[in-house]
């Protein structure tokens, strides 16, 4: 396994996650979360929301990085094992973190739904820069 591919392929990975993390977090749900801000549901986000929005797109992109170097082997290169890596770490992700969404029933159905379609995309092409990045 290449290391230094890993490490690189993972904070790109992170970095693209971050920009279409951006795009639906302020593009498609920016007045969901202005209004729910506005009702007293949500909190100006601070410091620590900054930190965990810039350090989980991160740490996913390696953990992706990681399983594409390990699975690589195993199911051949390309873009088929990415997809297949990130639909993996979209379940990992995306599955327990928007079910809780859905059960707290505090910010309706739009962002749960939203945050669920749009992490298959993110993580697939996470998975795609990691993987064309990386190299034996």
């Amino acid at each position: 396994m290449n290391t230094k591919r890993v490490v690189i392929g993972g904070v790109v990975a992170g970095l693209v996650m971050m920009v279409i993390q951006f795009i639906v977090h302020v593009g498609i749900l920016g007045s969901r979360w202005e209004l729910m801000t506005q009702l007293g549901h949500l909190k100006q986000p601070g410091n620590i929301a900054f930190l965990f929005h810039v350090g989980l797109p991160l740490c996913v992109g390696l953990v992706l990085a990681y399983l594409y170097a390990a699975v690589r082997p195993r199911l051949g290169p390309g873009p088929a094992t990415a997809v297949k890596v990130g639909a993996a770490g979209w379940v990992l992700v995306y599955w327990s973190w928007v079910g809780i969404m859905f059960l707290v029933e505090v910010y309706g159905l739009k962002p749960p739904v939203v945050m669920f379609v749009t992490g298959l995309f993110e993580c697939a092409v996470g998975a795609l820069v990691a993987g064309k990045i990386y190299q034996e």
